[in-house]
């Protein structure tokens, strides 16, 4: 299938929350997930939030890019997205809880923002011990990293 012109430069990433929902017990499923919800493996190409909902949640977040560091961040519960999929098909759909959480992590990195960004200046400056120390290698994790 040929792609269609979706414009340079193309930015995508996937998402992938089935796995998460997979993993999780019957009771965490209802917290993390509306009831229609068993998670997605999903291509986001050039893909913008058109929609975000009024409420928030808040809920701890790491990133395998900033191993080991887990803080609280608060997010649209609901949001609308529009983006080519893996076939190049235009998509516009609407996530909510742990999906619509993974999508904005995901897509803030397209728009280069981590989630560290969203945390107060006071919590910033105290993780800057721990940030030099990612930086420099001096962690271990269970996947590889390349530090430059």
């Amino acid at each position: 299938m040929a792609s269609p012109q979706i414009g340079l430069p193309v930015r995508l990433f996937i998402v992938d929350s089935k796995s998460t929902f997979d993993s999780l017990g019957e009771e965490d499923r209802k917290f993390y997930f509306p009831q229609d919800d068993k998670g997605i493996m999903e291509t986001f190409i050039n893909a913008k939030i058109i929609q975000r909902s009024e409420e928030l949640w808040e809920d701890e977040e790491g990133c395998l890019s900033i191993p080991n560091l887990f803080y609280k961040v608060k997010r649209n519960w609901a949001i609308t997205i529009e983006y080519y999929n893996r076939n190049f098909e235009k998509q516009i759909r609407t996530f909510s809880g742990t999906t619509a959480r993974m999508i904005q992590h995901e897509y803030d990195h397209t728009e280069g923002i981590l989630y560290l960004d969203y945390l107060k200046p006071l919590t910033k400056k105290l993780l800057e011990g721990k940030l030099k120390k990612i930086a420099r290698g001096q962690i271990k994790t269970r996947y590889p990293m390349k530090f430059v």
